[in-house]
């Protein structure tokens, strides 16, 4: 055998040793090996709460996960944005660059808005729980929180089949995300509407309260962030002795520690109605979340943990696999039925609850 064939030969024969090398490798990795999926949430800050009961249903579902699944060893690595892009970004670039996530259970809309290009350059299936403003696509991101426009038009559709105002208003912060939904509710509110008021800044706010109730209205729409709103209802119910019915979107309900703050006694907003997810069988969730923590599960505990639950639960080596599962998805978990559209935004049911002796009142309930 002469010089050259046996330097083929020898060639050919460290490519069959690496590429089985590399096949033993990636079974292993896939069957027994560890799966880092990173966890980026407001820790810090004015969402903290928040985040903390998204970090302990993510740690309850992990455990779960590994008690049924032995032969998984699963890392979860914890990084604080603090509900800020910049803060967020260099946590994620952490995550990536040295911890070498596969996966990323991710809160903040900031956030998701800057790192967004590179998920989907990087390939990282991602479970989103706050609302994507932009980007969204077929892409590796799936969204826990169904499309904010939906939800709004389904009010909207609930308003004018099951009520009966005569001059209902809205009145809206001026920024994009709540000047889109206008025209969405417009055309699904199929009754007449005694106009739309913008605030234009919390200065503005007692001339826009005026100019909406010269309109003598039985129903004010109220668009607007938590704090924003809970400040506006308590300029409304301080001036004007005879309030019409307040309807809140889903800011009433995630911010109402912000209401019971604002406002003191929450009894002033009894008769108000709020749209809400229609939640799923969360009993055995309440009591093992309950178990565990010693508490039971805070605002927003239940979607962490299922957005670990579904991203784990549907896991594969090779990542364009991996996203296919994600799309596939149609369970029952412990924030309701989880399914998701082409793009990857979450199809859920809603609800609409009414304030009654301070409290939040199931009232109606959108069939599944």
């Amino acid at each position: 055998m002469n010089r050259p064939t046996k330097l083929l030969l020898g060639a050919l024969a460290a490519v069959v040793i690496i590429l089985g090398a590399s096949y033993y490798f990636n079974s292993h990795y896939a069957n027994n090996g560890e799966i880092k999926i990173g966890l980026i949430l407001p820790l810090s800050g004015q969402y903290a709460s928040a985040g903390d009961n998204v970090k302990n249903g993510v740690i309850l579902a992990k455990e779960q996960y590994e008690a049924g699944n032995p032969g998984k060893d699963v890392t979860l690595v914890i990084e604080d944005d603090g509900f800020n892009a910049q803060k967020g970004l260099a946590a994620y670039k952490k995550l990536t660059a040295i911890d070498g996530i596969n996966g990323l259970v991710n809160i903040s809309t900031p956030v998701i808005e800057a790192i967004y290009g590179d998920i989907n350059d990087k390939a990282i299936p991602t479970t989103q729980l706050g609302l994507q403003s932009k980007g969204a696509g077929d892409d590796y991101i799936f969204q826990m929180s169904p499309n904010d426009v939906s939800m709004v038009e389904k009010l909207a559709k609930y308003l004018a089949e099951n009520r009966t105002f005569k001059k209902l208003v809205i009145v809206h912060e001026n920024t994009s995300f709540h000047n889109k939904w206008i025209e969405p509710f417009k055309k699904n509110y199929t009754r007449d509407m005694a106009g739309v008021f913008i605030l234009e800044s919390k200065d503005s706010m007692r001339q826009t309260l005026a100019k909406a109730m010269s309109m003598k209205p039985d129903a004010i729409v109220i668009f607007m962030n938590s704090e924003v709103g809970a400040i506006f209802t308590k300029e409304l119910i301080t001036v004007y002795k005879e309030k019409p019915t307040l309807i809140y979107d889903a800011q009433l309900q995630s911010g109402w520690e912000d209401y019971g703050r604002i406002l003191g006694d929450r009894n002033v907003l009894n008769g108000s109605l709020t749209v809400w997810l229609k939640g799923g069988n969360s009993e055995s969730f309440i009591k093992d979340y309950t178990n565990r923590f010693k508490s039971p599960p805070g605002f927003w505990a239940d979607i962490g943990y299922d957005a670990f639950s579904v991203l784990i639960n549907n896991y594969d080596l090779n990542a364009k696999v991996w996203k296919n599962n994600l799309q596939k998805t149609n369970v029952s978990g412990a924030s309701g039925h989880i399914s998701f559209d082409d793009i990857g935004i979450r199809i859920q049911p809603i609800i609409v609850n009414e304030v009654k002796n301070g409290q939040l009142v199931l009232s109606y309930s959108e069939p599944d």
